[in-house]
């Protein structure tokens, strides 16, 4: 499984208490958030995280490549 770190704490309470998510984005896209991030922890490499069709990840360009 994959291990998330959060960049704020409020990213992490949001994901946590989905009414924190909800109130900051709206109702979709709070759940969304949530679901994304259960996701992404569920999964057990970065390689299968790229090739989940539900994220669509897809490779960066101009000064972002390779990133």
């Amino acid at each position: 499984m994959v291990e998330v770190t959060f960049r704020t704490g409020k990213l992490e309470l949001q994901y946590r208490v989905s009414d924190q998510a909800i109130r900051a984005y709206g109702a979709q896209v709070g759940r969304r958030y949530i679901g994304r991030i259960n996701i992404i922890k569920q999964t057990k490499d970065i390689d299968e995280l790229m090739n989940l069709p539900a994220l669509k990840c897809h490779s960066l360009k101009r000064n972002r490549a390779g990133q």
